[in-house]
């Protein structure tokens, strides 16, 4: 965290606070603080970093809707699971905006963390259609090897045998995945 905090202090001094960068950066700040537990802070942070992005690049981009799902995975580690919900379906709606049919991979990471807060909120029916989408995107990302697709079979799995799935894990956006992860592919036969 001190050194992100260093990093986001320098980009903010040689590139300004209005720039795309130091949005990145203040981004993967946000992501660190909310995992080692400080909510408040990262969503202040997050709600900086989507307002830049907004002004940047408009309310409609990739970025902003990385921002939104990032927002959703800090609410729903703090227990807010129905503002997660919010934040992870503006992602989806932004997405869509800008993807129609096709769907981005972005959307696996959205659906995933969506079926994540179900299976807290003990909607399991929800959870299973969110799981089933999110599979064949997060496989398209990271191979049907990765941990995480893995973890989100055997999740399916256990939720489908009516069991309550512990450790949960809530995939946030770095500010690399965003840009690496910008590849699409027609989903209507899903």
């Amino acid at each position: 965290e001190k050194i992100i905090s260093k990093v986001n202090a320098v980009v903010g001094e040689e590139l300004g606070k209005d720039t795309s960068a130091y949005a990145k950066s203040l981004e993967d700040h946000a992501v660190c603080i909310s995992i080692m537990g400080n909510h408040e802070d990262a969503s202040e942070e997050l709600l900086e970093v989507l307002k830049t992005k907004q002004e940047a690049l408009g309310t409609i981009s990739v970025h902003c809707a990385a921002t939104y799902n990032n927002m959703g995975a800090n609410y729903v580690r703090w227990g807010k699971c129905e503002k997660a919900l919010s934040c992870f379906m503006k992602s989806i709606e932004i997405l869509k905006g800008l993807y129609g049919t096709i769907v981005s991979v972005n959307f696996g990471f959205a659906f995933h963390n969506i079926a994540n807060c179900l299976i807290q909120m003990q909607e399991k029916e929800k959870a299973i259609d969110y799981l089933e989408k999110a599979l064949p995107l997060l496989e398209k990302l990271y191979g049907s090897i990765h941990v995480v697709v893995q973890e989100a079979k055997k999740r399916l799995e256990s939720v489908k045998e009516g069991e309550v799935p512990k450790n949960l894990t809530f995939l946030s956006y770095g500010s690399v995945e965003v840009q690496q992860n910008n590849l699409s592919f027609d989903i209507s036969s899903l």
